[in-house]
């Protein structure tokens, strides 16, 4: 009788960690790889039900939801441009049906651009602006209104390093992320006396598909511009996200995660 009754507590313990509800709700914009993915995964495994968004790669999105799922996570994705703001709007009350809130926003989706000046086309331009940008803008105004009802929320938007110090051949992106951290400090000013934090997370040179296209040299070479002789993990980057998520008195503040990048 003792074995049966430890058997069929065990079942049940198995059938809770399986169908978990959550108190807590990431919603993360381009989590189905790289950073976002890795962002995801760490806030699934403190606790959080994870809603990600993702805009081609529905695949690698789904996977992820699977795994998650597997874990006992409540999960799900969404197909979304950012820079189309009724579809942002659409997505977020979609999120906000299924889990009743939204406890943390991560604005995660961004797009680069190498080029000189010179060459950089007018449709490089708004298209790098309208989604590191412009998604971030869409992102926050649509679950914004959420957070302040509840009186309570965290907002981190993943800038770069390159907002901060810019870059020969990439001023445009430079530029958007530098417009992505003076929004975020200015919304986080806004935002404060309802309970609402607003961070910017600035990763450096992160080993990621973004870099995957770089010379054996040229890495080398970046790796040498960093106080530590290496690329970055999106592990570290996701490690840091989580804890400028939770850290209840930290607001307007830009975290960077390079390494003592100089370039």
């Amino acid at each position: 009788m003792s074995i049966r009754v430890a058997v069929i507590n065990t079942n049940l313990i198995n059938y809770e960690r399986a169908n978990k509800v959550s108190s807590k709700t990431v919603l993360i914009t381009g989590g189905a790889t790289g950073i976002g993915r890795a962002i995801a995964q760490r806030f699934a495994d403190n606790g959080y039900s994870v809603a990600l968004t993702y805009h081609t790669s529905q695949l690698h999105a789904q996977k992820l939801v699977e795994q998650l799922r597997n874990k006992g996570v409540d999960a799900c994705c969404y197909q979304l441009d950012v820079s189309d703001y009724l579809n942002t709007v659409k997505v977020t009350t979609e999120v906000i049906n299924r889990f009743k809130h939204i406890d943390c926003l991560i604005c995660n989706s961004g797009i680069a651009c190498v080029n000189m000046l010179s060459s950089t086309t007018m449709s490089q331009y708004d298209s790098v602006m309208d989604v590191n940008m412009r998604g971030v803008y869409n992102c926050c105004k649509a679950v914004t209104p959420y957070m302040v009802d509840r009186g309570s929320g965290s907002i981190v938007n993943i800038s770069s390093v390159l907002g901060l110090d810019g870059c020969s051949c990439e001023s445009v992106y430079s530029a958007s992320k530098g417009a992505v951290i003076a929004f975020s400090l200015s919304l986080a000013k806004e935002l404060g006396a309802s309970n609402i934090r607003v961070n910017c997370v600035c990763p450096g040179v992160i080993d990621t598909a973004m870099n995957g296209n770089l010379t054996v040299q040229e890495r080398d070479d970046l790796s040498k511009c960093t106080l530590l002789g290496r690329f970055g993990t999106v592990n570290e980057v996701a490690d840091t996200v989580l804890f400028t998520a939770e850290a209840s008195y930290v607001t307007g503040t830009t975290i960077s995660v390079d390494g003592g990048l100089s370039i």
